[in-house]
């Protein structure tokens, strides 16, 4: 939808809409994060006690070496986010 939004605004054909349709669905841009690649089976460092993991997404927290529902922890916890730009 938003490929089309652009190709109506700027008058544009279906050829000159793929840079723009490569850009937004072909691409991690600079503005986005990548929320998973390749397997399921993510281990945490410290490994968490509850095996692994099939996506992190959301925060992930163990009590007595079990899992927190997802949904519990996000009600539950405060938590923040920290990036760092690698050039």
């Amino acid at each position: 939808a938003d490929v089309r939004k652009i190709m109506l605004k700027q008058n544009l054909s279906l050829d000159q809409a793929k840079e723009i349709s490569d850009y937004y669905y072909s691409s991690v841009g600079p503005h986005r994060i990548v929320l998973g690649k390749g397997d399921r089976g993510i281990m945490l460092n410290p490994s968490q006690s509850d095996g692994p993991l099939n996506y992190f997404m959301y925060p992930y927290a163990e009590v007595d070496g079990k899992a927190l529902e997802w949904l519990a922890a996000q009600k539950n916890l405060k938590y923040q986010i920290t990036f760092t730009t690698v050039e």
